[in-house]
């Protein structure tokens, strides 16, 4: 599914039915009030931190699963890893089921889902049972993440209002896994060790969100009659693959945004590895250094709301009043150059700096990166794609994101040990060198790929809704 920007002069002569029809101008989400506007808002957003906040909890207790089940240090991993996984497959299924049948079913379903199962992980007697209630609570709960995109386009039109509202829903999921390793830390300290206190944190946080969530209303309108919607509705399962391996918009963001993400998730693993084993940290200690990335998001929360005010959404830089979406990708160009920077610093200072409060500053640069690329890739990508179709393609997005987040804690002590800690981390310096031409590219030939795509559709493919 490719973005689009027009649609062709026979598309246009047809006649179609209205957005939302069948719905009042009072009952159509984007008319709602402001008030239940942003509670529709700031529920997926929450939601989407509680299920993020799952990910990286457990890491700190991995000792005490090792010593409670009597595995290994890679198979106690695996913890964080089926959960993660179960974030990438969920969403390739439920996410296009929402834009045919409606999100709040699934809202609903999802939510509950991720606090039986955290509950039934909590109470696991045996290692299986555990590993199959982490992947079902992240299979099953991973919709909010995609889902959340999708309900910000029913709710806010294309400009700074949706900007922002895609901001906050962006930056829950970003700094829960910051979070999750410092709340785990301290928890289990709090009870003497006992791991299963990092799974019932969860439904305490995760019951209130639950019921808010049974507040919501469907903010999806009703599909319109014409081709597109009907044969997108055909095959909903297939769309986000689609996406993924056809269009070289949602490829490229993708590959960048997802390496990103999984250098955060290789920092948990590598950060406790060199803390303990060179400045001879404990857990809880070394898990107050993950603030760096902490700092590093705001950092970049900042840095997006000035460049959309001031850059974006300047008036003065276009002929006709409006931007181009291109320009979303401008802090993306720098969150690229952030992370490369961040990457040079961990690899230097975990061999050179004789302080760990060195090292633990590469964690501000990494953070300010990585999230700066994300909000600058899942902005554009809101306003080039229909809303029908953008929890789709966020969820294409997020099925290679949390495939490499999956992944990567499993090989990164083992690398670490084997290559030593400048080595390391200069690979992953080496890789941000490669990829970082990505947004810069785009930027420059992101109008030309549209539009290119656009012209070569038959008629029936091309919506009528055109994001701005």
């Amino acid at each position: 599914m490719p973005a689009f920007t027009a649609t062709s002069d026979k598309c246009s002569r047809k006649e179609r039915r209205p957005a939302n029809s069948g719905q009042s101008n009072s009952q159509r989400p984007l008319n709602w009030s402001p008030l239940k506007k942003v509670y529709h808002t700031i529920v997926p957003s929450l939601f989407a931190f509680l299920t993020t906040f799952s990910t990286s909890t457990p890491e700190p207790a991995l000792p005490s699963l090792i010593e409670d089940f009597g595995i290994n240090h890679t198979t106690a991993i695996l913890s964080v890893s089926l959960y993660t996984i179960g974030l990438a497959i969920g969403p390739l299924f439920l996410v296009p089921l929402s834009e045919t049948y409606g999100r709040r079913w699934i809202y609903v379903t999802a939510s509950s889902s991720l606090v039986a199962f955290s509950a039934g992980a909590g109470a696991a007697h045996n290692f299986a049972a555990y590993l199959i209630c982490r992947f079902f609570s992240g299979c099953l709960g991973s919709a909010s993440i995609a889902l959340g995109a999708g309900t910000i386009s029913d709710l806010w039109p294309p400009g700074e209002e949706r900007a922002v509202a895609s901001l906050l829903f962006v930056a829950c999921p970003f700094l829960a896994p910051s979070l999750g390793p410092l709340v785990g830390a301290y928890i289990t300290n709090a009870h003497g060790g006992n791991w299963r206190w990092t799974q019932w944190i969860l439904v305490f946080v995760g019951l209130p969100i639950w019921a808010m969530v049974l507040l919501m209303q469907e903010t999806m309108a009703p599909q319109e009659s014409h081709r597109f919607s009907r044969k997108m509705s055909a095959n909903p399962i297939l769309l986000p693959f689609r996406m993924l391996f056809s269009d070289w918009i949602i490829m490229a963001l993708s590959m960048h945004t997802s390496f990103g993400y999984a250098i955060i998730f290789s920092f948990f693993s590598s950060f406790f590895y060199v803390l303990k084993n060179k400045y001879g940290f404990e857990t809880r200690e070394a898990s107050l250094c993950f603030l760096g990335l902490i700092i590093g998001y705001f950092l970049a929360i900042m840095m997006f709301l000035v460049m959309e005010k001031t850059i974006v959404g300047s008036k003065r830089l276009t002929s006709e009043g409006r931007t181009t979406p291109e320009r979303r990708l401008y802090s993306g160009i720098i969150g690229a150059v952030l992370l490369l920077v961040g990457e040079l610093w961990y690899s230097l200072a975990s061999h050179w700096a004789s302080s760990w409060h060195v090292l633990a500053s590469s964690g501000i640069f990494v953070g300010w990166g990585v999230l700066e690329l994300f909000l600058s890739a899942m902005t554009y990508i809101s306003h080039i794609y229909p809303p029908e179709s953008v929890a789709s393609a966020i969820a294409a997005n997020g099925a290679l994101r949390y495939s490499l987040g999956a992944a990567f804690p499993l090989f990164t002590v083992q690398m670490y040990e084997e290559l030593g800690s400048p080595w390391a981390s200069g690979i992953f310096a080496l890789l941000s060198l490669l990829l970082m031409p990505i947004p810069w590219l785009l930027c420059k030939y992101g109008e030309r790929l549209r539009r290119s795509i656009v012209s070569g559709l038959p008629c029936e493919e091309v919506p009528t809704t055109v994001s701005a």
